[in-house]
C-alpha cells in the first residue's frame, strides 16, 4: 500500500440533504453543469453523494459559494463516497 493511499471509508448515510434543489445549466451528454442549492441543515457529503448517484456521474469537480456551519478536512467526501 502506498504511503499517501487513504483506504476508503463507509459510504455517508443517504437522506441527510432532504432539502437540496438542483437544476442543469447546460450540458452535453459528455459534460453538464449544474446547480446545486443546499437547505439549512442539510449534511452537504450526503447531499452531493445521493445527487452523484442519481445523475450517474463518474467524475466531477465542484466550487461552492456560501456557508456551512460545519466543513470536514479537504478530501473527506471522496474518501466517504469511495470515489478516487
Amino acid at each position: 500500500m502506498k504511503p499517501e493511499y487513504i483506504p476508503p471509508a463507509p459510504v455517508t448515510a443517504r437522506g441527510k440533504a432532504p432539502g437540496l434543489q438542483f437544476r442543469l445549466l447546460s450540458g452535453t451528454a459528455e459534460c453538464r453543469s449544474y446547480v446545486l442549492a443546499f437547505g439549512k441543515g442539510d449534511e452537504a457529503a450526503s447531499g452531493l453523494i445521493e445527487f452523484a448517484e442519481r445523475q450517474k456521474l463518474r467524475a466531477a469537480h465542484f466550487t461552492g459559494i456560501g456557508a456551512f456551519r460545519e466543513l470536514n478536512s479537504p478530501g473527506s467526501i471522496a474518501r466517504e463516497s469511495n470515489i478516487a
